[in-house]
């Protein structure tokens, strides 16, 4: 379980006009375990075809194979932070001549925010011959 912050707050306030109660565990509550872990260590992750989401390598492992198709989206990577990554990645450059790239923002308001700050377009344009 991981507290509300304001970071959370801010992030629903923006997205709804409803009330929200953040809930929290109690004061006395034991866990099962907690565990840390330091994500700067970790070597970022790809997920392969056939078997998702299980079919997960480290990036190192398939470096010079050949894809067909580069798909950014889910809920693990369709954030507006994810499409501006994407977007400083392929601008002013071209995706490889018969790969497919598709990107699917997770939201609506995801999507118009990455449309203002121009990384659709950038996007479209990498996939243009």
């Amino acid at each position: 379980m991981f507290e509300c912050d304001d970071t959370t707050r801010n992030y629903l306030k923006d997205r709804s006009n409803k009330p929200f109660e953040p809930v929290f565990a109690d004061a006395d509550a034991k866990y099962e375990a907690t565990y840390e872990i330091d994500i700067s260590r970790l070597d970022p992750q790809v997920v392969l075809p056939d078997k998702f989401p299980h079919n997960v390598k480290s990036i190192s492992d398939v470096k010079g194979i050949k894809i067909h198709q580069a798909y950014i989206g889910s809920c693990a990577n369709s954030r507006l932070e994810d499409i501006k990554v994407a977007a400083e990645v392929v601008k002013d450059r071209k995706v490889a001549l018969g790969v497919r790239f598709i990107v699917t923002p997770g939201s609506q308001s995801t999507y118009l925010e990455a449309l203002e700050a121009g990384y659709i377009s950038t996007l479209v344009k990498s996939g243009q011959s």
